[in-house]
């Protein structure tokens, strides 16, 4: 028996001396007068982060870290500050003491912070603070003279944001404007946001983008808006009627995910319907002797129709050029 637990004994020993080898410690301490940190690597690269006391060694608090991002070209365990983003020390929120972010991991779109803001004489986790940097993917801008944080963040090709946010006298941060731009072809759609005497004020703007001629196109009389028939994927056919600046005030189908029987061909292929819940539509061409005399679109809403003729200098293609889609009714 006696044997079996020396044995016991020693393999413990063993697993923890092998643990603390293949653990290593780096230290930062270049930062501050009276804090250093320490981060501890282990072998599957994930570890923690250990903010101490200058004077006392004392602990602070520590955050387990999903991944350490620290290497020394020396092979040094004292890494200075300015070579690492790991531990990040900057007045957060402008009250003159400094505050800590700390990388929990780092991912494709960029690194993720816990912010730990210093008050009372200690530190402490902030979710607010947090959520702000996190979101801003470590691409952020402290303005201390203007109070503000600023933020960009990117989602791929087709999805960029941006924030501004105000800090005020209580500490906490407050959004002031947000910015953001979704494409989603032939779309691209700019959401701004502001914050105005205590007010959300919210603008969304539409563009429509086509790489490929539509289908049909042409002018309003009077009002500089244009309808345009296209297709996207080849297969789902779509209506906009489109401004000046290419910015679209209605489009249908409303979204492009939109797999409904959603028009109407008339047999002659020169009158095509479509309606919504508020209105119904009819895109017509006039023929005569194989030439169309007269274009526009029909709008009945509200128990009232308007007949929105269309310049016919303006005409590019026809209804006749509409292609089989998966959205018309058979």
């Amino acid at each position: 028996m006696k044997r079996i637990v020396l044995i016991a004994l020693f393999a413990i020993l063993l697993t923890n001396a092998f643990a603390q080898n293949s653990q290593k410690t780096y230290t930062i301490n270049d930062f501050s007068d009276r804090f250093y940190a320490r981060v501890i690597a282990n072998a599957e690269g994930n570890g923690s982060a250990i903010i101490h006391r200058k004077s006392d060694k004392l602990m602070l608090f520590k955050v387990e870290v999903g991944q350490v991002d620290l290497e020394s070209k020396s092979n040094s365990t004292t890494i200075p500050y300015a070579d690492q983003t790991m531990i990040v020390y900057e007045d957060f929120n402008f009250d003159g003491e400094k505050d800590f972010a700390i990388q929990e991991f780092m991912s494709t779109k960029g690194p993720a912070y816990l912010v730990y803001i210093y008050g009372d004489n200690k530190f402490k986790a902030d979710a607010e603070y947090t959520r702000i940097i996190q979101e801003s993917q470590g691409s952020y801008n402290l303005n201390a003279a203007n109070r503000t944080i600023s933020t960009t963040s990117s989602g791929g090709c087709c999805s960029h944001s941006s924030a501004v946010y105000e800090v005020r006298t209580d500490g906490k941060p407050y959004p002031v404007k947000e910015e953001s731009e979704d494409i989603v072809p032939p779309f691209t759609i700019v959401t701004k946001t502001e914050w105005k005497a205590g007010k959300k004020v919210q603008t969304i703007d539409k563009t429509l983008d086509l790489d490929d001629d539509p289908i049909m196109s042409f002018d309003l009389n009077g009002n500089k808006k244009k309808v345009v028939l296209f297709t996207t994927g080849n297969s789902t056919l779509n209506y906009a009627l489109v401004k000046e600046t290419n910015k679209v005030e209605f489009n249908f189908p409303a979204t492009q995910v939109d797999r409904n029987p959603d028009f109407t061909l008339s047999p002659s292929r020169n009158e095509l319907l479509f309606k919504n819940t508020s209105a119904e539509y009819k895109i017509y061409q006039k023929v005569n002797a194989g030439r169309i005399e007269a274009v526009g679109i029909v709008v009945k809403t509200g128990g009232k129709e308007y007949d929105l003729k269309g310049d016919l200098k303006t005409l590019k293609g026809s209804l006749k050029g509409i292609p089989e889609v998966d959205n018309m009714v058979k």
